[in-house]
Order: C-alpha cells, then structure tokens, then sequence
C-alpha cells in the first residue's frame, strides 16, 4: 500500500510540473510577438547604435493591421505617425529595444518628444530634428518606465510608450 501512495506521489509531481510548463510555454509565446511579426518586411530600415535617437529621412510603408505590434527583422518596434496621430497609440516593449517613430502622415511634419521635460532620462527621448512624410525617428529605451510622448508640431497627437 505504502508503494502505491508514493506511486500516486509521483506522478502527481509530474502532473504539476508538466502543467507549470505548459503555463510558463503558453505566456511565453505570447510575450514575444517578434516570432510571428519578425517576417514583415519594412522597406529602407536603418539601424542606430544602441541608446542612440536617429533620424532620418527613409520612407517605411506601414503594412496590414494586426493586433501585435509591427517589428523589423532586426527587433525593432515600429509607431507610425499618420494624419490622425500615432498608431499604435500605447506600445509595450521590453526595456533595451529601440522604436521607429514613421511619418506617414501625408504632409504632416513630426517631432517626437516626451511630455515630462522635468525629467532628464525623459528629455533624452525628444527628437532634435523635425522631419517630414517619409521620414523617421528611431529610438533606444534603455530604461524601465512609462514614456508619455508626443509630436511637438502637433502636441494634440500623443501617445505612450511603456518599457519594461
């Protein structure tokens, strides 16, 4: 009887960690969107060295709506800018990945910055360089927080940026 029970006991435990597994499986997959977004192609990226803003003046078309966050093969997380303001509008990322702010805005000009200019890690993120259709602004958010952005020509198109 005493070799049934720890029979039983066994295979419990295994019956818990296969479970736990699935679980931690499960939430990892879906914490990183990279593996299924990682194969649209974006036309002209340029990458910058890390921690360092860029700006420059490459057309990315946007692709197809999708419910993940646009990504470059390269890891790099995309915000577009269009005449109705930033897309997506709240992004999540992990702290280390840079963001590529795109003008498609049809005539708009673009300059990303951060709403809090009391706060110097904040006001590393202001773009220093307005730039039109076409162009972008790239972005490396080396620390954890809560960014709150927004285009400088037009403070009314806002977003947030959430490293963590």
């Amino acid at each position: 009887m005493q070799k049934n029970s720890k029979n039983l006991l066994l295979i419990g435990a295994i019956v818990a960690i296969f479970a736990v597994g699935s679980l931690w499986w499960q939430n990892r997959q879906t914490e990183s969107p990279s593996s299924s977004v990682d194969k649209k192609s974006v036309g002209g990226s340029q990458v910058s060295q890390k921690g360092a803003p860029q700006t420059t003046g490459t057309a990315v078309k946007q692709p197809s709506a999708s419910s993940l966050p646009s990504i470059t093969p390269d890891g790099i997380y995309l915000v577009y800018y269009t005449k109705t303001g930033f897309s997506p509008q709240i992004l999540t990322i992990p702290a280390g990945k840079s963001v590529r702010f795109v003008n498609n805005s049809d005539g708009k000009s673009m300059s990303v910055g951060s709403t809090d200019s009391s706060n110097i890690i904040y006001r590393a993120f202001n773009q220093t360089k307005t730039v039109g259709a076409g162009g972008t602004y790239e972005y490396t958010f080396v620390d954890k927080g809560t960014y709150l952005y927004n285009n400088k020509t037009n403070p009314g198109d806002q977003g947030i940026i959430v490293a963590r």
